[in-house]
């Protein structure tokens, strides 16, 4: 157990004890918006610290370094995208696709709406167009990270977090290679090759969540995914 801060009603700090697991995930998520904010460089671990409650010994004890918090934020980032883009490409069907929901990693956002465009799609062209929309919307509700990587893109060539980055980005574009493949078997998709076309797909929905102009057109992230989804469907559509 660690010690946090808690105010008392007349206002003076007091102890508030609270479990480690509670400590850890708080330190995330004012680490989360501190490096959001000022940048990684820009914020030091007293910073994380003060805004836990928790003395900097502390923090050092859960992550070991600040380093090490950015490594933990990462890692959730992409737990929480290849969740959420597992789940859709799995589905894609909005019933089947809450029914057979799991938990999502701790600290992850669990966005109903992340479905694809209903209506006159068959099921292998239903679960592309949810796994796109899905990506681009987790990539906006893991907002923070993406704007640490545009305020200090430098921390995005260490070799462990572009390793743990490129790996999720494999791993996502094999998913939606199989579907490809298993959509063309069944008449839902026109012959295409689906090693090429599967990171095309995945490089278009990155580019319409870093957009900035996109992103004040369209304002809601799943609208934006859908829209994207639809044309890129039709576009290879049987």
């Amino acid at each position: 157990m660690e010690q946090g801060v808690k105010p008392t009603p007349n206002g003076d700090v007091g102890t508030l004890s609270l479990p480690d697991d509670s400590v850890r995930e708080r330190i995330l998520v004012v680490a989360h918006a501190l490096f959001a904010a000022k940048g990684f460089s820009a914020t030091s671990v007293r910073e994380i610290a003060e805004g836990v409650g928790v003395s900097i010994p502390a923090l050092y004890y859960h992550y070991g370094s600040k380093r090490g918090v950015l490594l933990a934020l990462v890692e959730r980032h992409c737990s929480c995208v290849t969740e959420a883009v597992s789940e859709a490409l799995a589905g894609g069907d909005e019933d089947a696709h809450d029914e057979g929901r799991g938990d999502r990693p701790a600290g992850c956002p669990d966005d109903r709406r992340v479905v694809g465009p209903e209506g006159g799609q068959g099921r292998f062209q239903r679960r592309l167009s949810a796994g796109l929309v899905a990506y681009v919307g987790s990539l906006s509700t893991q907002a923070g990270t993406s704007t640490l990587a545009r305020r200090d893109p430098s921390l995005f060539v260490d070799a462990e977090i572009r390793e743990r980055i490129d790996g999720v980005e494999k791993e996502l574009v094999a998913q939606l290679a199989t579907v490809l493949v298993e959509g063309m078997a069944a008449g839902d998709f026109r012959d295409v090759d689906a090693d090429t076309t599967a990171p095309l797909l995945l490089a278009a929905a990155r580019g319409v969540h870093v957009s900035h102009g996109l992103r004040e057109r369209y304002g809601d992230p799943v609208a934006m995914g859908r829209s994207l989804a639809e044309l890129l469907v039709r576009g290879i559509q049987a």
